[in-house]
């Protein structure tokens, strides 16, 4: 009976011991964490600071050559980067859209053919 304690200890011993020496390695390579530093775009407009993903819109008045006055807009967002991108947006034209234009039924289609034999080859 003592055999088999001993036996039973010897393997909870042992079972310890290598449970110990698996985790022991992961612990002692863990890095702490690094402090991240927030992304900020810089304020050009006094509206504050711009975070990733806004999107600001600029508007000022210009004097056209013939003495009217214009607006113009500029449009930009604040990329990961930390820097100002500007944005073009899609403006449709007015008026038609553009069609397809079939091309005039006199002219015949092309047709393949294969290039003459060379000059002294047989048909």
């Amino acid at each position: 009976m003592l055999s088999k304690t001993r036996t039973t200890i010897i393997a909870l011993v042992a079972s310890v011991s290598f449970a110990g020496a698996a985790i022991v390695p992961t612990v002692a390579q863990a890095r702490p964490k690094q402090k991240v530093t927030a992304v900020t775009c810089p304020d050009t407009t006094g509206q504050g600071v711009g975070q990733p993903g806004e999107i600001r819109t600029t508007e000022w008045n210009i004097i056209l050559p013939d003495g009217t006055w214009s607006t113009e807009k500029e449009k930009k967002i604040c990329g990961s980067d930390g820097k100002w991108h500007k944005v073009v947006d899609l403006v449709l034209a007015e008026g038609e859209a553009p069609r397809a234009v079939q091309p005039p039924s006199e002219s015949p289609p092309p047709t393949l053919q294969a290039p003459p034999p060379p000059a002294g080859s047989l048909p």
